[in-house]
């Protein structure tokens, strides 16, 4: 893998303001995302995981200007994406990022055929001549698997696996450097799973993409990523490349998502008492560690005081007063 740094933030923020409920009350905001700093290098594949609600979605959401964040820096080949760029940078740079969506069923326009589905960007950056977007659309079904004369069909005439085979060639319409892939296989069966996964390691290779790649299965981030940060209500919590995540695991939160993990073995116990207790509000996060509440190792310090991300070993970086 490449170590030149393609995508580099700094002290991100995402803060979505409450609606108030009387006269007079303060306002008050979701901490979907709460200084966030890390570096995405060209042609890995960099995990984010955690459980629902954690603000993975909303960071890949930031990364391609879809949300748009309350303060920190996100630099996309040294210029900062929601500052240092123009009017036409900004619109040139929708080509470099592009993402997956989730669902399948509701990302794709019903009432467009899945020719002008794919041929959408292309048509709106003006990439080439119509010939050349009309076999561009033809050669992207051919690399997602799927037959040129599906290009007439609807949507809704396609499984779902096929539907998110069709999202990732609209993905790679505009031959982007990045996609954000937000959980692109949760809504569908394990089988196809393996499937969509499979393709999308040898498109990778094929484009030479950079995958950010957002997930709250572990089991898929550990066969497709590289590097893989933990997050918990908007925070990462631990951040180290794969082999050293699953086999060294130092933030209780992490060993609790691992034990989590089923095993296909009825002999093998059920190890999922580690991860007891409440998640708190994101609304009003506590001032010390925002996993305490449901951490075993928890003291005084960790509930007065925020612990800070430490290189713990080499590239492996931790989030934790207990584990220093």
């Amino acid at each position: 893998m490449n170590r030149e740094p393609l995508l580099q933030v700094e002290h991100l923020k995402v803060y979505f303001p409450v609606r108030k409920s009387k006269i007079g009350e303060k306002q008050r905001y979701v901490h979907a995302c709460d200084d966030l700093s890390f570096t995405v290098y060209r042609g890995e594949v960099f995990g984010i995981v955690g459980e629902s609600g954690c603000g993975k979605t909303t960071t890949g959401k930031a990364l391609v200007k879809i949300v748009k964040p309350t303060s920190g820096v996100i630099r996309y080949g040294g210029k900062d994406i929601y500052r240092d760029l123009t009017r036409e940078e900004a619109f040139a740079f929708r080509r470099k990022m592009q993402i997956i969506f989730q669902d399948p069923y509701s990302s794709l326009d019903p009432r467009f055929t899945v020719r002008r589905i794919i041929q959408e960007p292309m048509d709106i950056h003006r990439e080439g001549t119509p010939e050349e977007r009309r076999q561009r659309v033809e050669q992207l079904m051919r690399d997602v698997e799927m037959r040129p004369e599906q290009l007439t069909k609807f949507p809704h005439e396609f499984s779902g696996g096929q539907r998110q085979r069709i999202g990732i060639a609209r993905a790679l319409a505009l031959n982007p450097e990045v996609i954000v892939c937000d959980e692109p296989v949760s809504a569908l069966d394990v089988a196809i799973q393996a499937q969509v996964l499979n393709l999308m390691c040898d498109l990778q290779d094929k484009y030479s993409l950079t995958y950010i790649f957002v997930s709250h299965n572990l089991s898929v981030v550990k066969h497709i990523c590289n590097r893989i940060a933990v997050m918990y209500l908007g925070q990462f919590v631990e951040l180290a490349d794969t082999q050293t995540l699953f086999r060294h695991p130092m933030h209780p939160y992490t060993v609790g998502l691992l034990e989590a993990i089923p095993v296909p073995d009825p002999r093998v116990p059920s190890l999922l008492a580690g991860l007891d207790g409440d998640v708190p509000t994101p609304i009003d996060p506590p001032p010390g560690c925002r996993f305490c509440s449901r951490c075993p190792y928890a003291t005084e310090e960790c509930r007065r005081q925020a612990p800070q991300m430490q290189e713990m070993e080499p590239g492996h970086f931790v989030a934790c007063h207990h584990s220093r």
